[in-house]
């Protein structure tokens, strides 16, 4: 079955569906989005509306930085690993950005600066959060970029923040059990270094560490296995609809607190963690496993395949998203052409023409190329991005 085969010609019925519960959700809109010190980014101030706005420019204009610009506001950092002060233009000391969202019938102004040697602060309409987490899950948005290929070759850390960044933006509790869970864990593992030998151990004090780790422990074993299993099914449907029916794709939740309680665990494991001075058993050793046809991707897969299931995982990474919370996310795709050719990019553009959201971001280094894709009913805003500074590019 080729790609312009599947779902390419009336609008399946689940399609319709996923149509009016958008219209029924909240949808973030970002309708002005002011830059100070990001990067490369030129200071200035830029409008957007409802739609698709398709951005052009060469590698290292600036592109990827406007999305991520767009992603920090809503998730109060980064969409890439690097650290908050990377993200601040070369010579500067300082970042801000502002952006004018609205949510529902409610206008939200939120405000981000970034001092890498003081901090960082976000504000709600003009006033600061106690804390940043309060933030997370307000403006819900999913970004899509190269660098996410991680996701399916790197390491089980990868996944793990993937299942991290999700959950919290639905599950203010998961957030609170999952920065509850790493400091305690920093603590055990301090234990466990601080002595020469296993028998000189405090165990009094692991046992309390234990017994305090066990609760946000299961509270998070408890959400991700329930988001996985949430995820699943959108997930190998959308590999399905991105790959042409290719093969089968998959995916597993991997953890040891699925084979026994937390207690029985830590008990199992004691002598290791003693041995080798770490915990080795936990949620921080969770693995979330990708397939294709039943087997790891990690051993076998082709770039295509790899660039698919990357695509399949954050778009069903929205659809929860919106299951959840009620609000459709803000779709950013950085550098869609890349592992794709042409053919398949129209499809997954006609793929998320029938997912309802309120605003898409697409980039790619051939503004031509944007502006040949068939956008069905959505509104294209054309942008080209030089030497950090955007400008409109409405000539299709």
């Amino acid at each position: 079955m080729s790609l312009t085969q599947i779902n390419l010609g009336e609008r399946s019925e689940d399609a319709k569906v996923r149509s009016i519960f958008a219209f029924m959700s909240e949808a973030p809109m970002l309708q002005e989005l002011s830059v100070a010190h990001f990067r490369n980014l030129e200071d200035a101030s830029f409008s957007f509306g409802k739609g698709i706005h398709l951005i052009g420019g060469a590698n290292g204009m600036g592109k990827t930085n406007l999305l991520d610009s767009i992603y920090y506001l809503c998730l109060t950092r980064s969409h890439f690993r690097y650290g908050d002060a990377a993200t601040v233009k070369h010579g500067e000391k300082w970042l801000r950005l502002v952006g004018h969202f609205v949510l529902g019938q409610k206008k939200e102004r939120i405000t981000l600066k970034l001092q890498p040697r003081k901090g960082k602060t976000v504000e709600r309409n003009g006033s600061p959060y106690d804390s940043l987490a309060d933030h997370i899950g307000l403006l819900t948005a999913v970004m899509i970029s190269p660098a996410d290929i991680e996701l399916a070759i790197g390491g089980p850390e990868e996944r793990r923040r993937f299942l991290d960044q999700t959950i919290s933006q639905y599950d203010p509790a998961y957030l609170k059990a999952l920065m509850a869970y790493n400091r305690l864990l920093k603590l055990r593992n301090a234990l466990l270094k601080s002595t020469e030998h296993p028998l000189e151990l405090d165990l009094t004090l692991l046992h309390t560490y234990d017994a305090q780790l066990e609760p946000p422990a299961n509270y998070i074993h408890k959400a991700r296995k329930a988001f996985v299993a949430d995820l699943k099914a959108d997930f190998e449907l959308l590999y399905k609809a991105i790959s042409g029916d290719r093969e089968v794709a998959g995916v597993e939740y991997k953890s040891k607190l699925s084979e026994r309680p937390y207690n029985e665990l830590m008990l199992r494991y004691r002598d290791q963690d003693t041995v080798l001075r770490r915990t080795n058993a936990g949620p921080h050793r969770d693995e979330l496993e990708l397939l294709i046809d039943g087997q790891n991707l990690r051993r076998f897969a082709s770039q295509g395949q790899l660039k698919t299931v990357v695509l399949a995982l954050r778009l069903a990474q929205a659809r929860v998203l919106k299951a959840h919370n009620n609000k459709v996310p803000i779709l950013l795709l950085d550098d869609l052409f890349d592992r794709l050719d042409p053919s398949r990019v129209q499809h997954l553009i006609d793929l998320i023409a029938d997912e309802g959201y309120a605003q898409i971001f697409v980039t790619d280094t051939h503004p031509e190329r944007l502006k040949s894709l068939e956008v069905h009913d959505l509104t294209a805003n054309y942008y080209l991005v030089e030497e950090g500074r955007v400008h409109n590019d409405q000539e299709a």
